[in-house]
């Protein structure tokens, strides 16, 4: 166990290195986001020589709506997972609210891999509800039922969340831009999650028109290449991409207006 915590604690100082407002101390150009590895990539190629950011990964737009945090004992947790990583990072900073008041937001970048993937967890014995996938949890722990799954947000719900997200955003940061990027789908078999995928894009599309300052971005599904870079098993996965895709989506922040062309 000993071991474990020394693997959290070097995760968890790596994360707050990385991801925190203290980064941002003393910088006029930051970006409020939550991303996944899509978004991440973005930002590092097309905002990180200029903006310091806040991240929020794993954090789903019901959780976020919520408004109060979360109320983990990080440390408790540490058993239950497997990805010291996603617990050191996402699950910390869902105990913070995504969005109380910060000064010098520029953007908004959210990503669509929580409502698309990230299911909602439940823990009895010390009162710990959390957002991330089944592979970040202990197998044993699941089949136990130490951890209760309560699933991926509802589909029905999604309209209502992503509208109220946005008002709370008009509300909280008048006159910010919100970046959303739509994971592709091209290279996923399961139905469920093409599905999800489709519901996403088509919401956010329809939200459009009542918030000017929300802009959608998607490539198309011929343009989606798998990972050329990583190992064997990393190339397989669904939604890492090769290095084309995400220079695809910089090339739609250019047009759109969002970074200059020399950037």
């Amino acid at each position: 166990m000993f071991k474990l915590y020394l693997i959290f604690l070097l995760n968890f100082y790596k994360a707050r290195k990385e991801n925190s407002s203290f980064n941002t101390i003393g910088s006029k150009n930051i970006i409020l986001s939550r991303t996944a590895c899509l978004g991440n990539e973005i930002f590092e190629r097309g905002f990180s020589k200029k903006y310091k950011r806040i991240n929020f990964p794993k954090s789903r737009v019901d959780h976020i709506l919520d408004g109060s945090g979360s109320k983990n004992n990080i440390l408790k947790l540490i058993k239950y997972f497997n990805r010291l990583d996603i617990l050191s990072n996402s699950i910390y900073m869902q105990n913070n609210k995504f969005l109380s008041k910060r000064n010098n937001i520029k953007y908004i970048m959210i990503d669509s891999f929580s409502e698309l993937t990230d299911q909602r967890f439940y823990i009895e014995s010390i009162d710990s509800t959390f957002y991330c996938n089944y592979g970040d949890l202990k197998k044993e722990c699941l089949e136990n039922n130490e951890i209760k799954c309560f699933g991926n947000i509802d589909l029905d719900d999604l309209h209502y969340g992503y509208l109220n997200f946005l008002n709370k955003v008009k509300e909280t940061y008048p006159g910010v831009k919100v970046i959303f990027i739509h994971f592709p789908t091209a290279l996923e078999t399961r139905k469920e999650y093409i599905e999800r995928a489709e519901k996403i894009f088509h919401i956010i599309e329809s939200l459009k028109k009542d918030f000017p300052f929300l802009i959608s971005l998607s490539v198309s599904p011929e343009k989606v290449l798998s990972a050329s870079k990583g190992s064997e098993e990393y190339k397989k996965l669904p939604y890492h991409y090769d290095e084309s895709v995400y220079e695809e989506f910089i090339a739609l922040l250019r047009s759109s207006g969002v970074i200059d062309y020399n950037e």
